[in-house]
């Protein structure tokens, strides 16, 4: 465990490895199995469907909690941008950059905070979140500095936006989430007077 100060630390920061390692194996590959559902025009159905497969983990968590109504709000505002984002993207794929990068910001995210709450006082992260979207952008640039040298891909700049606007997008609902269910989560704590 050199290096790392908790389990769960190291755990998540082998999460992080194997994300990236598997979002950058599957450049080539990927573009292909695209390709095979936009043939059989089933391209939008399955990204839809892989928003169904992220929501839902999201929606049962906060039933499980019993989170308040402010946060079923939250998820529903966090909800509606997504909407507003994947219609206004012209190109179907280009909607799974909300999907990959907004994942991956929430695990960077996850492992920056743990490595911090085990750390010294003095070594606390001042922004998790700031830490968070900054190496997910910077992942983004990677992913698409290797699709440009791949000869079924393209660099496209406008992808690197769409990466960083995926991370701080759900880097942004997770916080807003955090606030809403804290002082409920508090409150069932605390002890009756």
């Amino acid at each position: 465990m050199r290096g790392f100060r908790s389990v769960r630390e190291r755990r998540l920061w082998v999460a992080v490895a194997v994300a990236v390692s598997l979002l950058l194996a599957a450049l080539y590959p990927f573009q292909l199995v695209l390709d095979a559902l936009r043939a059989r025009n089933l391209l939008r159905l399955s990204i839809a469907g892989l928003f169904l497969v992220v929501a839902v983990p999201v929606v049962y968590s906060l039933a499980r909690r019993r989170a308040p109504l402010r946060a079923w709000i939250v998820l529903a505002a966090a909800g509606a941008v997504y909407l507003v984002l994947a219609v206004a993207m012209e190109v179907p794929q280009e909607r799974l950059h909300l999907v990959e990068y907004g994942a991956l910001a929430i695990l960077l995210r996850a492992a920056f905070a743990e490595s911090a709450a085990v750390r010294p006082r003095g070594a606390h992260s001042t922004n998790v979140d700031l830490r968070s979207l900054l190496a997910a952008t910077a992942i983004g640039w990677l992913d698409e500095a290797m699709q440009g040298i791949l000869p079924n891909r393209m660099y496209d700049l406008r992808d690197v936006g769409f990466n960083a606007l995926a991370a701080a997008v759900a880097l942004g609902a997770a916080a807003a989430l955090r606030v809403a269910i804290e002082p409920a989560a508090r409150s069932r704590e605390e002890p009756e007077k």
